[in-house]
């Protein structure tokens, strides 16, 4: 049903309730392909920069955690972080797009974001993550190292 009002609720209030119910249940039940399509669709749709903002975090989460694709994930974490942030979301966003960098081979983006997170150490809330993120980070730049002549 959800699927039927977005198709007949372009540019309707209800377009944009039926993408958050999908964007939610697809993911709920495992369909993390078609959540992410829906999620993306919503952001289209959200009217505001703060909820947009976190429609990106949740889809770059999804395509990190669930569908293994960095490609795609390292642009809605952009999209997510915002200069001189202050929440939670954004040590988030920043440890997950520096996982992201990490696994691209973009270690001067993993570096600089973690330097971001390490900065505001007092109120890490995943210090573990922070501190393996840190030490993938290290051993890259080894294996870099060792590779040039």
């Amino acid at each position: 049903l959800a699927h039927d009002v977005v198709l007949l609720g372009r540019g309707r209030p209800e377009e944009r309730e039926a993408l958050s119910l999908l964007c939610t249940a697809e993911l709920t039940v495992g369909a993390a392909d078609k959540a992410v399509v829906a999620c993306e669709a919503l952001i289209g749709v959200e009217p505001g920069a703060e909820p947009r903002r976190l429609l990106h975090h949740r889809v770059a989460n999804i395509y990190r955690v669930k569908l293994h694709d960095c490609a795609h994930a390292l642009p809605h974490y952009d999209q997510t972080i915002v200069f001189g942030g202050t929440s939670l979301v954004d040590d988030e966003a920043l440890l997950g797009r520096a996982e992201c960098a990490l696994e691209l081979g973009k270690l001067d983006v993993a570096a600089r974001d973690l330097r971001a997170v390490g900065a505001r150490s007092e109120r890490l809330v995943r210090k573990s993550t922070y501190d393996t993120l840190l030490s993938r980070l290290e051993a890259a730049r080894k294996n870099e190292g060792a590779g040039k002549p």
